[in-house]
């Protein structure tokens, strides 16, 4: 859908610092007002309906292994998912790939109203599950966040895939 081509290295870049993607991953827009805005700075050009309806796809399934994973461990511990998500994503996650399910709480940035790093994320999830941070081993594919979740006491570390 862009009219110049980007290596996935260059849109992952662009995507973690694109405020169109932070203000709709906290809630701050509607899916209409994201795909407008979206489409406009990313200079994306088919109808914003046809936009609008592949987005919601781009998180297509869940890593090999993984709710097998966490079956696994969850006899052993309280599993939790923070994430930095949006309406749409989220909507496919509960109904198409029922990642809530695998887990005790998942907690989207959207419904909680800030975004990984941001602290308020990480206490927030914290308060609803009742835990002092100091409990938590929390584990994520981007630096800023694991990096933040350590700086509030957890036991934090990057995974890759």
């Amino acid at each position: 859908m862009l009219h110049e081509p980007l290596s996935e290295a260059e849109i992952q870049a662009r995507w973690v610092v694109c405020p169109h993607v932070r203000s709709f991953e906290i809630g701050a827009l509607s899916p209409r007002e994201f795909a407008s805005r979206f489409m406009a700075a990313w200079g994306v050009r088919v109808p914003e309906d046809e936009f609008l309806r592949a987005f919601e796809t781009w998180n297509a399934r869940l890593y090999p292994g993984a709710s097998e994973l966490l079956a696994e461990i969850r006899p052993r511990f309280r599993l939790a998912a923070l994430s930095n998500c949006n309406e749409l994503h989220w909507r496919r996650n509960e109904r198409v790939l029922r990642i809530p399910a695998l887990f005790e709480e998942a907690f989207s940035s959207h419904q909680l109203g800030a975004h990984k790093p941001d602290p308020r994320i990480y206490l927030r999830a914290l308060e609803a599950l009742r835990v002092e941070p100091e409990t938590v081993a929390f584990f994520d594919d981007h630096l800023p966040n694991v990096e933040a979740a350590a700086r509030l006491g957890m036991t934090a570390h990057q995974v890759q895939g």
